[in-house]
């Protein structure tokens, strides 16, 4: 298909035809397990450092190939004896449940190889798709939705009695998730982005205050209850500066996924860290650190989807398998791009 560069690192870009795989569904060892073929995939932001670290595996290795993404949406094309809650042609997508819920499964995100195609999943990492939910835009709701209602959860801003919330990197697909869960809930954020914003895309999030300067709020003396952040090594020391006494911050993760792909300096992000924490300690501030979410912080968006409560993910563009490395450089390396990519899979299959 092509080449594009992350980083100084070439990678090149392909289509592999796989067949239905084999799937004893008698089998013992596959009792618990669902086949499924994918729909559509979209990729995080994580998926860009994973990428670079497993294509520098590969060619140090005799593998021809590896697939990559992390978010997908599929249907049931087989399942094992003790699968009683999936029927063939059920919708789903993936459960990222961290920490653990089940002793006898890894926690957290599922596959990182959502491209391949074809998936066994553990019925216990799966949940029926939303039915309000396009393929496209169910390929990228589990993950970015997860991690968003977890970070409200569990940062007590529901319970507030006066919350004044400002969210960094606001035009982040998970801080997209924050903005419109906050708003569902009558909570008027501050969303701040270097980048400037068109009436389209201020539509999507109506209700919301949006600042494109940090320095606006100092010279204002503007103060927050509480700050979420999908990128502390970017973010944190403005943040810990812009929260009240008692303030909240609360992260997700960081923009140095992989140092071929970080113009960041160590010694500069532990002066900041420092900064940040002295900080903290002199404000009283509670720093929490969240990984994606429990089960439940995935059936309640789609509870509030039921309900008619708009938490759509919002979709920048859709591809085809053909036009799968302009996926690549759009979700990666686009920074006009708002909300998520989608490549989408030709679905027509034998059974």
């Amino acid at each position: 298909m092509g080449s594009t560069k992350f980083g100084e690192t070439t990678i090149n870009f392909g289509l592999v035809d796989l067949p239905k795989p084999k799937f004893d569904n008698k089998s013992k060892d596959n009792s618990n397990f669902v086949l499924v073929k994918i729909n559509a995939i979209s990729c995080n932001f994580r998926d860009k450092g994973i990428l670079l670290d497993n294509y520098e595996k590969l060619i140090a290795s005799d593998q021809l190939y590896l697939p990559f993404g992390s978010e997908f949406s599929g249907i049931v094309v087989d399942y094992g004896t003790n699968v009683n809650c999936f029927s063939i042609n059920q919708r789903v997508i993936p459960d990222c449940s961290y920490p653990k819920e089940n002793n006898n499964i890894r926690p957290g995100i599922p596959t990182n190889f959502a491209s391949l195609g074809w998936l066994r999943i553990h019925k216990d990492k799966l949940l029926n798709a939303p039915r309000e939910l396009t393929d496209s835009e169910a390929a990228c709701f589990p993950l970015g939705v997860q991690t968003a209602h977890s970070m409200i959860r569990r940062s007590n801003i529901l319970q507030s009695p006066d919350p004044k919330p400002l969210i960094f990197s606001a035009k982040s697909a998970t801080s997209l998730f924050i903005i419109k869960e906050l708003l569902a809930h009558g909570i008027k954020p501050t969303c701040l982005s270097t980048s400037k914003w068109n009436q389209k895309e201020l539509k999507s999030i109506l209700g919301s205050e949006v600042r494109n300067d940090y320095s606006c709020f100092e010279k204002d003396h503007t103060f927050f209850t509480h700050v979420f952040d999908p990128f502390f090594d970017v973010n944190i020391e403005k943040a810990v500066n812009l929260l009240s006494i008692y303030g909240t911050y609360i992260t997700c993760g960081l923009n140095s996924q992989h140092p071929s792909l970080s113009n960041s300096k160590l010694d500069e992000l532990e002066c900041n860290l420092r900064s940040s924490i002295l900080g903290a300690i002199v404000k009283d501030i509670s720093i929490i650190g969240n990984c994606l979410g429990i089960k439940s912080d995935l059936e309640e968006p789609i509870a509030m989807l039921e309900s008619k409560i708009d938490l759509k993910p919002i979709l920048d563009s859709e591809y085809s398998l053909s036009d799968g490395l302009k996926f690549i450089e759009k979700s990666f390396f686009d920074s006009s791009k708002f909300g998520k990519c989608v490549l989408r899979y030709d679905t027509s299959y034998d059974t």
